[in-house]
């Protein structure tokens, strides 16, 4: 929001800040709230220039987790989605269009995110610990698993994050780090699907650069890039990197 605005929707959660639909000019903000019946909405997206609340919904419970990704490609924009570790009251928690029009499935994953396919989709990381350890998998939403990490764990227990999931060799798509099991070595595990599409590295981006500083210092979440990323995107939106005559 601009420095004048007061959200006034509770604490949030989680919060994902990127183009999430290119037909409203600008940058969205996808949040989840754990205000429980105080909050005005337990989920919510808004304009990130004016803070207009887009679409969202009340739960009237702690809603926990809120992701967001171009999981089917045959839909325009991000798709958005929210989880909660109890059972909401008024309006569910689910899955829905950039244009908030609900999607009748079952939410993907919702701790982190991995650009990790050729064709430009959002993949999920799987790998929260419960009573033993778990191996951590990249998981597809309409094309199963694409990565079984053996030999790997994850951090953060029931959130299941790994070391960092971050653009680190270039060419768009994201590495995943993650801890072995015993903590001896650190595996780097990066995509080895072909590609059609040529992209900048994301870290020449400013806003993804910071966003992967921020994930070893806060809440590890996913890093969004200050430009709409997905299947459809329209390549003559993509800003120039700085020092190649884009913006700084």
């Amino acid at each position: 929001d601009t420095p004048d605005t007061t959200a006034r929707l509770g604490h949030g959660d989680a919060m994902h800040v990127t183009d999430i639909d290119p037909h409203n000019p600008g940058l969205e903000i996808f949040t989840s709230h754990e205000g429980g019946t105080s909050a005005p909405y337990g989920y919510a997206m808004r304009d990130a220039e004016t803070g207009e609340v887009l679409f969202g919904g009340y739960t009237g419970v702690d809603t926990t987790r809120a992701m967001v990704g171009d999981i089917d490609p045959e839909l325009p924009g991000l798709e958005v989605w929210s989880n909660s570790a109890e059972d909401a009251t008024a309006d569910p928690v689910g899955l829905w269009t950039a244009r908030g029009e609900r999607i009748d499935a079952p939410n993907p994953g919702a701790n982190q995110s991995v650009r990790w396919a050729a064709d430009l989709t959002t993949q999920q990381m799987h790998g929260a610990l419960t009573e033993e350890y778990v191996t951590p998998t990249i998981e597809d939403w309409r094309r199963g698993t694409l990565l079984t990490a053996e030999g790997t764990t994850t951090n953060n227990w029931w959130k299941g994050n790994p070391s960092l999931v971050a653009d680190v060799w270039g060419d768009w798509r994201e590495e995943v780090l993650l801890p072995t099991t015993d903590s001896s070595a650190i595996r780097i595990y990066t995509s080895t699907e072909v590609t059609d599409h040529k992209l900048y590295t994301l870290m020449h981006d400013p806003q993804y650069r910071v966003e992967v500083a921020r994930q070893q210092t806060t809440y590890n979440q996913p890093s969004h890039p200050g430009f709409y990323l997905a299947a459809d995107m329209d390549w003559s939106d993509v800003p120039l990197p700085v020092g190649a005559g884009g913006r700084r």
